[in-house]
């Protein structure tokens, strides 16, 4: 069972290559799903840390949070490029949340 915790996966077909040559060149078979989901942490992580050095250029004290619903797992290779955490937790009845779920 593949466990998703980047919602989309990164394939990109003959229009847009740059996925499947990426892939290729970090010896990941695009054909095997779990090779596909690190892909896309691997990307995201990427992501995260180009542009918190984006932001860092302009102001090395801005406030760095990336809201994606959810900041777990996938998340703790880059937590140094959070500068704050934000907890939420919305009406859904008594034990749907957020305190619940980490008790």
């Amino acid at each position: 069972m593949v466990r998703r915790f980047v919602r989309v996966e990164c394939v990109c077909g003959v229009r847009l290559p740059s996925c499947l040559k990426g892939m290729k060149a970090a010896g990941l078979n695009p054909k095997n799903a779990e090779d596909r989901q690190r892909y896309a942490e691997d990307t995201y992580h990427e992501w995260v840390r180009d542009m918190s050095e984006q932001v860092r250029s302009f102001n090395p004290d801005y406030n760095i949070f990336y809201n994606k619903g959810h900041v777990g797992r996938v998340d703790k290779p880059v937590l140094d490029n959070y500068t704050y955490a934000a907890f939420e937790s919305l009406p859904g009845g008594l034990g749907d949340t957020w305190i619940s779920r980490y008790r």
